[in-house]
């Protein structure tokens, strides 16, 4: 660490001029000083923890909106499907009914078609 190194220059240079008789105070200042530096530095890392937990935050809220969207897509995809299904079987249900009603009226004429034949032939 630079500004550490830095630190331990200006100490030992303050030592040097101060003398043997500063250097219990120079030991406390020295060590005090290391503490803020590291305070400073574990508050600076705290900053980003706290920046990232946010980021990270925002990206989950965005998350939790693509999946709502795609949820309701998913659901608005199923009623759609259901729908046309539904009308897929109500033609077929028609379709049936009218060739049911053909066949019928075919057999029908079938019938009165071999009456008037009998009948002539009687």
């Amino acid at each position: 660490n630079a500004s550490y190194s830095l630190f331990e220059e200006e100490t030992k240079r303050a030592y040097t001029e101060r003398g043997s008789g500063g250097s219990s105070h120079l030991r406390l200042s020295s060590s005090l000083r290391i503490r803020q530096e590291e305070n400073a530095a574990l508050k600076k890392d705290v900053a980003v923890l706290q920046d990232t937990v946010g980021d990270l935050r925002k990206e989950i809220e965005e998350l939790r909106k693509e999946q709502q969207q795609a949820a309701e897509e998913e659901e608005r995809r199923r009623l759609e499907l259901e729908k046309e299904d539904a009308e897929r079987r109500e033609q077929e249900q028609q379709r049936q009914a009218v060739a049911e009603r053909n066949e019928k009226e075919q057999l029908e004429q079938e019938r009165i078609a071999e009456e008037e034949a009998r009948g002539q032939r009687e």
